[in-house]
C-alpha cells in the first residue's frame, strides 16, 4: 500500500494515469488500464478514477514496476493499481 496526495489525473479511453505526491517533493506515478478479460470492473474502476479530486488523500495497492517517467520525481519506477481507497 501507498499513501499519498493526488496530484494530477489524466483518463484517456481505456487508461488512467495519476501522479502522487508524497513530502511536497517526491512524487509517483500510478496507472490503470482497462482489462480485456474483465471489462465491466475495469470500466467501473475507470469511472470511479474520474471521480478523483486532485489534493484528495488516496491509498493504493499495485505492483511496482520498471519505467521511463519523466514527469515524476520517481522516474525509474511506476505503480499498477490493484486497488484504490
Amino acid at each position: 500500500w501507498i499513501s499519498g496526495r493526488l496530484n494530477s489525473i489524466r483518463v484517456k479511453g481505456g487508461s488512467c494515469f495519476l501522479v502522487l505526491r508524497q513530502n511536497s517533493f517526491d512524487t509517483l506515478q500510478a496507472c490503470f488500464f482497462k482489462d480485456k478479460e474483465n471489462p465491466e470492473q475495469s470500466a467501473k474502476m475507470i469511472k470511479y478514477l474520474k471521480t478523483l479530486t486532485t489534493e484528495s488523500i488516496v491509498n493504493i495497492e499495485g505492483t511496482v514496476s520498471c519505467a521511463d517517467v519523466r514527469s515524476c520525481s520517481i522516474q525509474d519506477a511506476e505503480l499498477a493499481i490493484t486497488r484504490i481507497h
